[in-house]
Formats: structure tokens, C-alpha cells, sequence
């Protein structure tokens, strides 16, 4: 019986101590829990998508119209597009993230389709435009473009060169070309213009440059304008075309209507347009009435970079098309 009341008395002391014990760390584990939220709660953190902290990834951000945000190769901030044309190209942007695109975005994207598609746009719905563009100014710094009937996969990346920002091809190519017998001097660089319901290129030249007629021509219109710049038509004869040079600065005092001018003679000077803000020099030609760009019109010669260079834009590629994932990877989420 003296056993039987002893083991009784042990038992009974260590549910004591284990009740005592299992409070004592209750107490103790509930403390460190209300130290870790107090820690959350003064973070700055706020949590997006619900397991990850936008502190762990510097580069990206969110804006109200959830568009992905990252840098360019250079260090700029540049922020992500990817959508399928139905429509006009501002329409399509407007469907898929509620904000109406820069003008200058818009104009960009035609450029370089432009040159992608043999120097004329025509986008069709269904085709993929993936881009990424700099906040600051709206120019873009990587393009990827996706032609439904051609089934073509188009690249463009912008880049650095003797101090001017060009865009190469996946290959190395320059996207634009040069005009080999055109009438200016080097090769321009070109932005794009409505013209007659086409969008042609104007040729970027500097203030004062010569223009020279590429072929033996008859002056038949010759327009001077002070607010726009002159302008001049030229025929030629060999080919059956008619020439247009518009914002002219200065036109040459050898130039009128009727006269009969030889390959090489200078038509003016560059200028500028005070009206519309406009620089460089409207150049295309027209045959029957229909508008013919000029790349299709001259002789090309198409550039690559230099053997030595391929290495950067190696390192190009490589930066900008894992953005590209990061960008589509992200969109996933909505």
C-alpha cells in the first residue's frame, strides 16, 4: 500500500512539472511570435504577389496600369509592353493596360517596322509586338517583333556608336541602310512622316548640308517658304520619276522651273521647318501617282558591325531577352 501511494505522489509531481513546463514555453513562444510581427509591421516591405518582397528585386516596380518595370543596358529606366495587335497599335496598348501611349512611342514602333518589312508598314492583327522603352523620352531600347503571315521573328536593339544611338539587328546589321547614289551627304539617319496617307522617312541631315540630284533631272516645281522651308520637284528622265525635296533652307539660284540640271549639281541647303519644329530633309518619289520610298527606289548598302564588336552585342542580346522573360513572366501574374 506505501508503494502504491508513493508512485501515486511521483506521478501527480510530474504532471505538475509538465503542465508547468509546457506553460512556461507556451509563454516564452508566444513572446518571440509578437517580436517577429512587430519586426514585419515597422518594415517599409508591403508584400506583392503575396509570398515576395519588391525590396528583394530593386529592378522591378509596379504602376497603376501593372506595366513591368526594369533597366536599360546603360542604366535607365525602361518599362515593358507586350501585346498582340487588333487594330490600330495606340488601340491595342489602350485594350490591354488602360493608358494612351506616347505619340513618339507609337511613331518609334512604325520605324522600325518599316525597315523590318522591306520599307512599308503593314501590320496585320494577330502580330506580337514585345518591347521595352525608356521613360524618360519614350524611345525604345529593345523590340521584338512577330509577323503572323510572314511567321517571322523580328529583333531590333538600340545601341551606341561614334556617339549616335543606332539599332542593330539580331545579326549585327544596322536596321537602317544607306542610300548609295541618293542626293545627301554620308547616311542620315531618318525618322518617319505622314505623306499623302503614307508614312515616308525624312533624312536627317545637318543644318547647311548640300543636296545634290542623284541623276540628269528637269526642275518642274519650285516652292520657297519661310515658315516651312523650300521645296523642289525634279523629273527624272532616265527612270520615270518624280523626285520631291521638301524643308529646303536655302535653294540654289541655279534652280528653276523648266531648266534641264545635271547629276550632281546642288539643289539647296538644308534647313528647317519653324512651323511644325521639324529638321532634316523630306525626300521621296512618285511614279503614276503612287508614293515610292526611296530605299526602294536607290541602291542600298546594307552595314554590320565589325567582327571585334559582336562580342557587346552578344552581351546585348543576352541582357535584354532575359528582361524579355522577366517582363512576360510577370504579366503572368495578372
Amino acid at each position: 500500500m506505501y508503494k502504491g501511494r508513493l508512485r501515486f505522489i511521483i506521478t501527480f509531481m510530474f504532471l505538475v512539472f509538465s503542465v508547468t513546463l509546457n506553460i512556461y514555453l507556451f509563454n516564452n513562444r508566444h513572446e518571440e511570435i509578437e517580436n517577429i510581427t512587430e519586426t514585419i509591421s515597422d518594415s517599409e516591405c508591403h508584400l506583392y504577389p503575396t509570398n515576395q518582397c519588391l525590396i528583394d528585386f530593386p529592378a522591378e516596380t509596379e504602376t497603376f496600369a501593372n506595366l513591368y518595370k526594369a533597366y536599360s543596358i546603360s542604366g535607365d529606366n525602361i518599362i515593358f509592353m507586350d501585346f498582340k495587335l487588333s487594330g490600330s497599335i495606340t488601340n491595342s496598348i489602350k485594350d490591354k493596360y488602360g493608358i494612351e501611349p506616347d505619340a513618339k512611342l507609337i511613331r518609334n514602333i512604325q520605324h522600325l517596322a518599316f525597315f523590318f518589312l522591306d520599307f512599308k508598314i503593314s501590320f496585320r492583327d494577330g502580330d506580337k509586338i514585345s518591347l521595352f522603352y525608356r521613360d524618360a523620352d519614350s524611345k525604345i531600347v529593345y523590340m521584338r517583333y512577330k509577323n503572323r503571315s510572314k511567321k517571322s521573328i523580328y529583333e531590333a536593339f538600340l545601341t551606341e556608336t561614334n556617339g549616335k544611338e543606332i539599332y542593330l539587328s539580331q545579326t549585327g546589321a544596322y536596321i537602317e541602310p544607306c542610300i548609295e547614289n541618293g542626293p545627301f551627304i554620308g547616311c542620315p539617319q531618318t525618322k518617319l512622316t505622314m505623306l499623302n496617307g503614307n508614312l515616308q522617312p525624312v533624312f536627317i541631315v545637318s543644318p547647311h548640308s548640300e543636296i545634290k540630284t542623284p541623276f540628269d533631272a528637269t526642275v518642274i516645281a519650285v516652292n520657297s517658304n519661310n515658315r516651312t522651308g523650300g521645296s523642289v520637284e525634279l523629273y527624272y528622265e532616265k527612270y520615270h520619276k518624280t523626285a520631291f525635296f521638301g524643308y529646303i533652307g536655302n535653294i540654289s539660284s541655279l534652280i528653276s522651273v523648266g531648266k534641264r540640271i545635271k547629276e550632281g549639281t546642288i539643289i539647296g541647303y538644308s534647313g528647317f521647318d519653324k512651323e511644325k519644329k521639324y529638321d532634316g530633309i523630306i525626300y521621296y518619289l512618285k511614279g503614276q501617282d503612287a508614293v515610292t520610298s526611296p530605299f526602294l527606289f536607290h541602291h542600298l548598302e546594307r552595314k554590320s558591325i565589325k567582327e571585334n564588336d559582336m562580342v557587346n552585342l552578344s552581351i546585348t542580346k543576352s541582357f535584354y531577352r532575359r528582361w524579355l522573360q522577366r517582363g512576360l513572366n510577370y504579366e503572368k501574374l495578372f
